[in-house]
């Protein structure tokens, strides 16, 4: 590939048309079993993590507490505009930047947090430069949430999981913008480089409470579902799709509450 095509991972993510408050409002936090994981492997108290594809901060600031500074790295002016916005801690701090572009010093940082981003980085550089800025030692934990499922309403799952199938083939087949990165060939490629001497998959799992309210909120933060296309918007049946899962899933919630289990593979690589 060339560079510019290299380029257009990370510059999809930024071309996404994210809402920056309701992306804080509804994604899900970073789970602490994930944190707690990456303090055991780095067994120290982390000078610097840093949180690259850091949106509005809510991945990044979950580190305050147990390292000494943090750094969140966002291409997205809008969405580093809200991080900034939405954090008043003294060890946190955002600045622009790619995966494969920190602007950092080597052999800086203790852990690279990665949450829900590993898709959008560059395929060939993103794991050399997280090898350059990462001490001995140091550690990359990536990692994403599969589909959200609600087991005493799987009527809700199933309606989400088409949902989702059907905005995401139409979305990659309309938008030259939306490249990225699948998640197998991700660990594939870090498992074949040999600057990493330990890397393997795990799986963390968390409970939610979602109000129906709740769960389209979460649902209206994909990227798929916010990404410019190359079609006229009268030809865009993505708020169509939208409106039918909503009438579909909406008798399930009856005015309550549902629990939607989680279930997040991680991606962790020692240098």
């Amino acid at each position: 590939m060339t560079n510019a095509i290299h380029r257009r991972f990370e510059a999809g993510r930024d071309a996404v048309r994210w809402s920056p408050d309701r992306y804080d409002r509804y994604r899900v936090p970073t789970p602490q079993s994930i944190v707690e994981t990456a303090l055991r492997i780095t067994r120290e108290r982390p000078r610097l993590v840093v949180d690259v594809g850091a949106g509005t901060g809510l991945s990044t600031r979950c580190w305050a507490p147990v390292a000494d500074d943090v750094i969140g790295i966002e291409p997205s002016d809008a969405m580093r505009a809200e991080a900034v916005k939405r954090t008043s801690l003294p060890n946190v701090h955002f600045q622009q930047g790619l995966g494969h572009s920190t602007g950092l010093a080597d052999a800086c940082v203790d852990i690279v947090s990665c949450s829900s981003a590993l898709h959008w980085m560059n395929p060939e550089f993103f794991p050399a430069e997280v090898l350059r800025i990462l001490r001995v030692g140091g550690v990359l934990c990536a990692f994403w949430h599969r589909y959200p499922h609600a087991i005493d309403a799987w009527v809700v799952s199933r309606a989400y999981q088409a949902f989702q199938s059907e905005v995401n083939r139409f979305t990659v087949s309309h938008s030259s913008a939306l490249r990225s990165w699948a998640w197998p060939e991700a660990t594939k490629t870090f498992r074949a480089n040999a600057g990493f001497r330990y890397v393997e998959e795990l799986a963390f799992h968390v409970e939610k409470s979602w109000t129906f309210e709740t769960f389209i909120g979460w649902v209206n933060t994909i990227g798929a579902l916010n990404a410019p296309l190359d079609v006229d918007s009268a030809a865009d049946p993505r708020p169509a799709l939208l409106a039918e899962l909503m009438r579909t899933v909406e008798p399930y919630f009856a005015g309550n509450p549902l629990i939607f289990h989680l279930t997040y593979p991680t991606l962790i690589a020692v240098r």
